[in-house]
């Protein structure tokens, strides 16, 4: 290795570096095209390249009174290039405030500045130990001393004795600052385990303490360890005010590291930060030979420990040239450092390893690849850098040398599993990551790029968002304990983390995008993201039967599992078969993790959240009720029936279309039809009764013979439905009836369905859809000569009642199946958020409409996230949603329908909300909250390509009161689950009474959906009736009649999948003294003026009591 030039970082009138000291870079044009990606230079620097420029006259020009000028042709300029350079001006601004808010504070450099200059001169003036003027002590006496002085070295071996060499302190040769902060690339940390700031001194060891050979023997393992901690124990007794202690980088003996931060109540340095002096020596290292020293011959990680003190100053002037030559270098790093910390990827933040990523591109790599124009601003050079850890697996990358001698590249290859080898040829910057932990980053850009290539604002999700919990991050998190063996072999400096990530790759194979092992002390974490497509794949699939030796090295991989099976294809080979856990292919994943661990590691106590999920929603059978959580069936004999519907030739006319619009037969609805014995329906629990009916849109053949007359229309359809009930009752295997809504709605609306119940319990409630109806709606409407404004009342409720049935909910209805196959998690990802919020007793406030939009944003717009592949992490990013969304100032807009509308075959192309109706929407949202101050309607504006108004699922519900109840249990939930220790899921879906102003508890016979409680209810007594309605469910029909009885002057709560308790709260509109006046919708008592009065409580309740009878158990108020 040539000598680098002497180049030091001594602390004068500052600890930055001098200019002057540092010899310039060479200057070369860039070989990598990057598209799109010019020269960036400094604004008002721009010069006229010849091209058209905008012609701007200000005399013609005139805008409120001259009091804006033009822009002039160099702003013109400014405003085009920030653009293109920075994405837009609005995320420039953001970049430049950002980096602004990264810097440590002025006074924060000051006083550590001062700290800075204290410690050297404090260490300058110390001198030498023992009797001898060069501070020298035999390894007999550094013994002795250390023994009087109470001292320990932080290494585990014994310092030898009769040895020929010495160990010593004296006065280093210099001090000087190192590390990212003379670069003026740090950043604030994020991080429980360190300080906010950390800055580097490196103490370069007196040279004569050093000899060529003290990398054999340990020698140079005891030399610095015995100077660190001498110098340890003077600063501890010097009358700084400061606490110090010794610590080890990277877990390496060879790596001491003296860390100084502040006393209680001491302000010698800011207190969120630590200065953490490190041994350093000469350069080129004094160690002779080179070979000695190389990765192949001693390992990459001890290697890196015997170079590392010599590499201070030559990676600080190297680094230091490529800032000065690329003028967005340094914000570069930052972004890039800022990105890395909010998402725990802490390689990018030790050492230079985020600089010398940036300095990889635009300085290339040893064979020239890999450059970009030094010209680039810091926010392309952030997205080139995320282009680059995206696309590169580091398993030999060697940055451009700037030296003759270093390692060879046959040196640093078999030495670990990846190479990402400094300038200097001689550090390998990712020893001691493994393939997995590059995936990790790589992952990680690929998701961010994903996120700045569409037309969202990005800048919160880059670099503001806290991405550092694994929990939100990865589909599956396991934790558990390590076996003492297993810690044993860690202390030994056995490489467990490789071998495990190394053994669960080869298990888990392509399920798996990315493997993420941690171990701290005895403890194990392991992160997952998989791949939907194959994750739940059942069975894994060896070797032929023929490959003997194969079929061995299988079976001993997978031991006693694996086995010999004839497939249908005829093939025989060795394989594994795992099992469905109530039918959820999506835990496949963590029965490898568990069985592989446990046999090649006997790690068995490993467990994952997401199993705490599984088995929530089911229900076991009783009698009469074949399966309570079967999905499959009740879709398959909707196809059979509506295909029979479509096949019958004995009605007036055809019929043409049947079209579903039901979370029964979308997979969404929290529990799925029962499939039932209807002829044991008798002996069916009350508590189990419950006949769900999926909502059918039936549509005919067009015909003349239809009237011309909305209310005779509605008389029609009651004689088409009843002939085909007739049809149907005629076979045997259905019950038919009409029903009709209630309360019943004008003569010319929509209101009466047929509900049909077929053998297995299935039941539909079949409407006509006849579109000649909405067109006489709409000509009446637009007659402003014969319609008066009742009559247009009337006839915008009908046609408010025909879009929402026959138009909104089957198309709604569509989309979301197309999400449910597109998306193998999503499905179970509704029913969990939905059980969730019934669970709290918001069923009579969020519809189910609104549940599946809410969810399907956290799909469809992932952000810095992946898709989620469990139902588990779906469930967790849907609270996360909900309790981060800002719903006052932003609407949700979910790109719902161009997602339905992506072929299989384009399945991975982007989804955005198209911009004319994303303009519409947000404008909408714009004026609703201006002119709704008070946010009376649409407290939770969601908006999709079909309603840019929000108004079909989000105006009247949830309510602001809700919305704000919504988002305080989401928070406390997301909360819950992203903590660290142990959490209950069925606490999670519990919900306290003591906020209600009463409580009216309901009688188990009332309650048909006992079944789908999630509380430890018996499923009650056994109705002698055979009776079988179709929605028969008492107690949601008592609180719908309530609602509708006192409006809102009491809201309720109530879970209606099975909820026992009625929740009620008093308005507080209503409670306050008004005048009393005629019509008042309430009951009220007279206060203290005799024309006051108020809400009278009691009588509300007293009169919910009598209206409830015997349905209530009992009331109970505050």
């Amino acid at each position: 290795m040539v000598e680098t030039e002497r180049f030091v970082y001594e602390i004068d009138d500052t600890p930055f570096i001098n200019k002057q000291q540092v010899a310039s870079g060479s200057e070369s044009e860039s070989d990598f095209d990057y598209e799109n990606m010019g020269n960036y230079e400094e604004p008002n620097e721009f010069e006229d390249s010849g091209e058209e420029q905008m012609d701007v006259d200000d005399a013609n020009i005139k805008s409120n009174g001259g009091a804006f000028k033009a822009p002039t042709k160099d702003e013109v300029q400014s405003l085009r290039e920030t653009g293109e350079l920075f994405k837009s001006n609005f995320f420039k601004l953001q970049v430049n405030s950002l980096l602004e808010e990264i810097q440590q504070p002025a006074s924060q450099v000051e006083t550590l500045t001062q700290a800075l200059h204290a410690l050297r001169n404090l260490i300058m003036e110390t001198k030498p130990i023992g009797k001898s003027t060069d501070g020298k002590l035999s390894t007999s006496d550094a013994r002795k001393y250390l023994k009087k002085n109470n001292l320990s070295l932080p290494v585990s071996k014994e310092l030898p004795e009769d040895v020929n060499w010495a160990v010593g302190y004296t006065v280093p040769d210099i001090v000087q600052v190192a590390g990212s902060w003379p670069l003026k690339t740090n950043v604030k940390r994020r991080s429980s385990r360190v300080k906010s700031w950390e800055v580097t001194l490196a103490i370069l060891l007196p040279s004569h303490f050093i000899q060529e050979k003290d990398h054999q023997n340990d020698r140079w393992l005891f030399k610095q360890a015995f100077y660190m901690t001498v110098l340890a124990d003077i600063l501890k007794k010097s009358k700084l005010d400061i606490q110090v202690d010794i610590t080890q980088a990277n877990g390496s003996e060879l790596e001491p590291v003296i860390s100084i931060t502040n006393k209680k109540g001491s302000k010698f340095i800011p207190s969120n930060t630590t200065i953490n002096l490190v041994s350093a020596l000469a350069s080129p290292t004094p160690f002779k030979p080179l070979s000695k020293i190389s990765p192949s011959r001693i390992g990459s990680k001890l290697s890196n420990a015997f170079m590392k003190p010599s590499l201070h100053t030559p990676h600080l002037t190297y680094l230091y040239n490529i800032a000065e030559t690329v003028p967005a270098f340094r914000d570069a790093v930052k972004l890039l450092k800022v990105w890395a910390n909010q998402r725990s990827l802490d390689w990018l933040l030790n050492g230079f390893n985020a600089e010398f990523v940036v300095a990889l591109l635009v300085d290339g790599d040893q064979d020239g690849k890999g450059r970009v124009g030094k010209g680039l601003s810091s926010y392309q050079l952030f997205k080139t850098v995320m282009d680059l850890l995206r696309k590169t697996d580091f398993t030999s990358v060697f940055m451009k040398s700037i030296t003759t001698g270093g390692f060879s590249k046959e040196d640093h290859f078999n030495s670990t599993p990846l190479l990402f080898i400094d300038p200097t040829h001689t550090y390998n910057l990712m020893d001691g990551l493994l393939p997995e932990d590059a995936r990790v980053i790589g992952f990680e850009a690929q998701l961010t790029l994903n996120a700045l290539d569409d037309d969202n604002d990005r800048f919160e999700d880059t670099f503001m968002k806290d991405l550092r919990n694994p929990t939100a991050r990865f589909d599956l998190i396991g934790k558990g304990k390590l076996p003492s063996k297993l810690v044993k072999k860690i202390a030994k400096g056995t490489n467990v983390r490789q071998n495990i990530a190394a053994t669960l790759a080869r298990a888990l194979g392509e399920r798996s995008k990315v493997i993420n092992v941690k171990l701290d002390d005895d403890m194990i974490s392991i992160g997952l993201i998989l791949d939907s497509e194959v994750a739940g794949k059942i069975v894994d699939h060896g070797p032929p039967a023929e490959d003997e030796e194969g079929c061995e090295v299988f079976k001993a991989f997978w031991g006693e599992i694996s086995e010999l099976r004839r497939f249908k294809d005829g093939k025989i080979n060795e394989s594994v078969v795992w099992q469905q856990s109530n039918g959820s292919k999506e835990l496949v994943p963590i029965q490898i993790v568990k069985w592989i661990l446990r046999r090649h590691f006997n790690i068995d106590q490993l467990s994952f959240i997401a199993e705490e999920f599984d088995g929530l929603l089911e229900v076991e059978a009783v009698d009469g009720v074949e399966t309570f959580n079967d999905f499959g069936a009740p879709l398959q004999v909707y196809e059979d029936f509506q295909s029979m519907l479509r096949d019958m030739t004995t009605l007036p006319l055809e019929i043409m279309n049947v079209t579903p619009a039901s979370a029964y037969l979308r997979h969404t609805s929290p529990y799925p039809q029962p499939t039932r014995q209807m002829n044991k329906f008798g002996v069916t629990p009350t508590s189990a009764r419950y006949i769900p009916g999926a909502d059918l849109v039936v549509q005919f053949e067009s015909s003349g013979k239809w009237p011309d007359d909305l209310e005779a229309i509605q008389i029609t359809k009651v004689a088409f439905l009843e002939a085909l009930a007739a049809e149907l009752m005629k076979s045997g295997q259905y019950m038919a009836q009409i029903v009709f809504d209630s309360p019943l709605p004008s003569d010319i609306a929509d209101a009466v369905a047929l509900e049909v119940i077929n053998e297995q319990g299935f039941a539909w409630k079949l409407r006509i859809q006849h579109d000649r109806e909405l067109t006489l709606i709409d000509r009446q409407l637009n007659d402003k000569v014969n319609t008066t404004n009742s009559q247009k009342e009337i006839l915008k409720e009908a046609r408010h009642r025909f879009l929402e049935r026959f138009v909104n909910k089957p198309r709604h209805h569509q989309a979301i199946m197309a999400l449910t196959h597109r998306f193998k998690a999503y499905a179970k990802t509704v029913r969990l958020v939905s059980r969730w919020i019934n669970a709290h007793l918001l069923s009579p406030h969020i519809s189910q409409e609104f549940i599946e939009l809410v969810v399907a944003s956290v799909f469809l717009d992932t952000g810095s996230y992946s898709v989620p592949c469990t139902p588990s992490l779906g469930f967790l990013r849907s609270v996360l949603l909900l309790s981060e969304w800002k719903y006052k100032q932003e609407p949700l807009l979910v790109p719902l329908y161009t997602a339905s509308q992506i072929q299989e075959d384009h399945l991975d192309r982007k989804i955005v909300f198209p911009l004319k109706e994303k303009t519409e929407a947000e404008k909408t949202f714009e004026v609703l909250r201006r002119t709704d101050e008070d946010i009376k309607k649409t407290a939770m504006f969601v908006a999709t390509e079909h309603d840019v108004s929000g108004g079909h699922y989000t105006h009247d519900r949830p309510s602001k009161v809700i919305a704000s109840r919504l988002q305080s249990l989401a928070k406390a939930t997301a909360s819950a689950l992203l903590d660290d220790g142990e959490v209950d899921i069925m606490q999670l879906f519990k919900s306290p009474t003591e906020i209600y102003d009463f409580v009216i508890n309901l009688k188990s016979w009332v309650n048909t959906r006992l079944y789908q409680s999630l509380a430890d209810d018996n499923f009650g007594d056994v109705d002698t009736s055979n009776d079988a309605l179709v929605n028969y469910d008492p107690a949601t029909m008592f609180v719908e009649y309530m609602e509708r009885m006192y409006g809102d002057v009491v809201v309720f709560f109530h879970d209606a999948c099975g909820g026992h308790v009625i929740g009620a709260m008093f308005n507080p509109a209503y409670t306050s003294p008004r005048k009393w006046k005629v019509g008042l919708h309430y009951p009220t008592k007279s206060v203290d003026s005799k024309d006051d009065v108020v809400i009278d409580k009691k009588f509300i309740i007293k009169e919910i009591t009598t209206l409830g009878k015997d349905m209530i158990e009992s009331v109970t108020s505050k």
